[in-house]
């Protein structure tokens, strides 16, 4: 129950941050197509992942365009937006991905975080270089 909690704050503080955002294109990405590559930054997680609130959930991405800083990431949770990134998280500065395909990618590593009890699903900047969504 702790990790539910702290996956909250951890969203709620990710969705104050943004500022208001245009949403001018969207698609929607299936959680089930991304394929977690082994690397030296495999995100950890309990052995128990029956602990997981999000277990049978559904969890979709959509990408958007967000002005002239780039692409952004929505993640919703049974058909509520929980997760909106409009920033590349893990880095410095405000600005989006430079395509909707990188958004995506990103989106679809925070919800095999997110499906794997990695809590909170917060992304690094050696994680999006090994996603390879920084070029």
């Amino acid at each position: 129950m702790k990790n539910y909690h702290l996956l909250f704050s951890a969203l709620f503080l990710l969705s104050s941050c943004t500022s208001e955002v245009k949403v001018e294109q969207a698609e929607v990405a299936d959680s089930s197509t991304f394929e977690y590559h082994a690397t030296s930054h495999e995100p950890s997680h309990p052995t128990d992942s029956a602990a997981n609130p999000f277990n049978g959930k559904e969890l979709t991405a959509e990408a958007y365009e967000n002005g002239n800083l780039g692409w952004g990431y929505s993640i919703s949770i049974d058909g509520k937006k929980t997760i909106n990134q409009a920033n590349v998280p893990g880095i410095q500065g405000k600005k989006g991905f430079k395509t909707k395909e990188q958004a995506l990618k990103t989106a679809d590593f925070v919800m095999y975080k997110i499906r794997h009890n990695s809590f909170p699903p917060s992304v690094t900047a050696k994680e999006l270089d090994s996603l390879d969504v920084l070029k």
